[in-house]
């Protein structure tokens, strides 16, 4: 039998101190406040800045693609 090991202290960690007064625009995920120059909520990391919408599909995307299926392959 081995001795024992000295087991040593673990580190105390201590929490960085939060500023809770930040007046600005509010998460549109959360509500949680956050600091203008801000790109993504503090609390739950959504962006807070608007995405603009996705471009229109071109004419030819527009109606669902269908492969024409050979007589005689197999696949009716």
């Amino acid at each position: 039998m081995q001795p024992a090991r000295a087991v040593t202290a673990r580190p105390q960690v201590r929490a960085a101190p939060v500023d809770d007064t930040v007046s600005g625009l509010p998460c549109p995920a959360c509500g949680t406040p956050n600091a203008a120059d801000r790109r993504f909520c503090r609390r739950c990391a959504a962006p807070l800045t608007p995405t603009a919408e996705p471009p229109a599909p071109p004419w030819w995307r527009v109606r669902p693609f269908r492969r024409r299926v050979r007589a005689g392959s197999g696949r009716a």
